[in-house]
């Protein structure tokens, strides 16, 4: 087995194209994913690009960064603050609450109880033992204990270190298509969160570390 690790991006044609290069190369080399419970791991980070730099500049400044020095591309000069606790843990409960939803468009292996390393996140749903106090959580780290630790569907762990959270449950996949439209479901939930259902004027006590 062997992981690649595609340096971060915002979707657009221009990583998408590189990415799908990507791809059929590893196939041309006679790779394929040929095992059901292999995994493909999307990371969501906790800044968005800044309206400075273009997605397709961003993408070339991260290819660059990446082949020359093995680090993350994350300017301070062209990322937002980060996200606050609280929009993270509205789309973590309602990911939670739409898990059927979700896994229908997934394959049987990335199911519910059929993979010990994607385990589901049902305890912080709306209506799960544990939302209460995962919503009373006012850090990540206690987010995180809460949600169960890396071998979660969502997993925090990785904030502090690599400044993203991980979503987990997407199978390995050599194509393109369904690697961006996952992407787009990840991002669609955060911008409706953003949008429709936060309330950055109330008074909170969420600590952000």
């Amino acid at each position: 087995d062997v992981e690649f690790v595609i340096p971060p991006f915002s979707l657009c044609d221009a990583a998408k194209s590189d990415i799908a290069e990507l791809f059929a190369w590893i196939e041309s080399k006679g790779a394929k994913v040929g095992r059901p419970k292999l995994g493909g791991h999307v990371h969501m980070g906790r800044s968005l690009v800044h309206a400075n730099i273009s997605k397709s500049d961003f993408w070339r400044a991260s290819k660059a960064e990446y082949a020359t020095n093995r680090r993350y591309y994350e300017p301070s000069a062209s990322m937002t603050a980060p996200m606050p606790l609280s929009l993270v843990k509205d789309v973590i409960c309602r990911y939670a609450e739409h898990r059927a939803d979700i896994e229908a468009i997934l394959p049987p292996s990335r199911r519910n109880g059929r993979n010990s390393m994607i385990q589901d996140i049902d305890h912080v749903a709306p209506n799960g033992h544990a939302y209460s106090a995962f919503m009373q959580a006012d850090s990540f780290g206690s987010a995180s204990r809460v949600l169960g630790g890396k071998y979660r569907v969502i997993n925090l762990e990785p904030w502090s270190r690599l400044h993203t959270m991980e979503f987990r449950q997407h199978q390995s996949t050599l194509d393109v298509e369904k690697l961006f439209n996952w992407c787009r479901l990840i991002i669609n939930m955060f911008q409706h969160s953003d949008w429709h259902r936060m309330d950055y004027n109330a008074p909170s006590s969420i600590i952000v570390d």
